[in-house]
């Protein structure tokens, strides 16, 4: 065509990799944390010139999208544009650079970045872009070269739970009885517990008991003076937590849930010297 050719070489497909727990990073039982981004850096597309001193302009347009792709979240940077963009939707040209020559050899980093959260639905993601290259003169487009990439990514499904720490309730001693009124008793309140998740349907979160730790000579009933209860909603006595856990909490949709636990034990006149502890088990399971 008039002795101009121009080559567009555009880097392979990518695989930005996988939305799964690993995402959510720092989470506190108080509802602290934040999504990382899955992205890849300096993809380089090249374009060649060799012809007349013609304008030139490297495009970029998302070609298609998997239904589940949310493109205000998916953005690219590189060519003239120094800082991250969207695509406004699809089909729409957006300008990676331009110039003019007849002879050019010109080659830009892409960067792409997709910033997941809970509302990202298990499955297969997919984004296939178009690059072109028009060579145009004063008087409209001469002609144009292509190409695609597929940009890719999946999602597990995925939760992140976030407990608080270990919690000593303190020391029975006399002074913990009273004649007229009894045992007062130990008791740690407002300890947060933070669960976040991708899954449609919610989810369920159970509390048990994995382990007890009494002194040799106690007779009593650890469990049965041990109590609990979440967003004071009520205490209950953890009474077989060591073999069948209980329902504490529930979700019906994807998203995050923040709530308090409150601890409390009842001393009794069985509670021998000694150390004493109960190992709470917390879990999350997806419905």
């Amino acid at each position: 065509m008039w002795g101009d050719e121009t080559c567009l070489t555009v880097h392979p497909n990518i695989d930005l990799g996988v939305i799964n727990s690993s995402i959510y990073q720092g989470a506190t039982p108080q509802g602290g944390g934040s999504f990382q981004a899955l992205s890849s850096l300096s993809n380089e597309i090249t374009v060649v010139r060799n012809g007349w001193n013609f304008q030139w302009a490297l495009e970029v347009r998302v070609e298609s999208a998997s239904p589940l792709v949310d493109l205000t979240k998916f953005s690219w940077c590189g060519g003239d544009q120094h800082t991250y963009a969207t695509f406004p939707a699809v089909n729409q040209w957006m300008t990676v650079s331009s110039g003019r020559g007849g002879t050019v050899n010109y080659t830009a980093p892409i960067d792409y970045r997709y910033l997941p959260n809970s509302g990202d639905r298990p499955g297969e993601y997919q984004v296939t872009l178009q690059y072109r290259v028009n060579v145009s003169w004063w008087w409209g487009i001469l002609y144009n070269v292509d190409q695609d990439v597929v940009v890719s990514f999946k999602a597990d499904t995925w939760m992140v739970l976030s407990v608080h720490d270990s919690i000593n309730l303190g020391t029975i001693d006399g002074s913990l009885y009273d004649i007229d009124h009894g045992f007062s008793s130990l008791e740690s309140q407002g300890n947060g517990v933070f669960v976040i998740s991708n899954s449609p349907s919610g989810w369920d979160m159970q509390l048990g008991v994995s382990a007890i730790t009494i002194p040799p000579r106690y007779t009593g009933d650890l469990l049965a003076n041990m109590s609990w209860q979440i967003d004071s909603s009520g205490f209950r006595v953890c009474t077989n937590l060591d073999s069948a856990p209980v329902v504490i909490a529930t979700r019906q949709t994807a998203g995050s849930a923040t709530h308090t636990i409150d601890y409390r034990y009842t001393p009794t006149t069985a509670d021998v010297a000694g150390d004493y502890a109960v190992q709470f088990m917390y879990t999350v399971v997806a419905h």
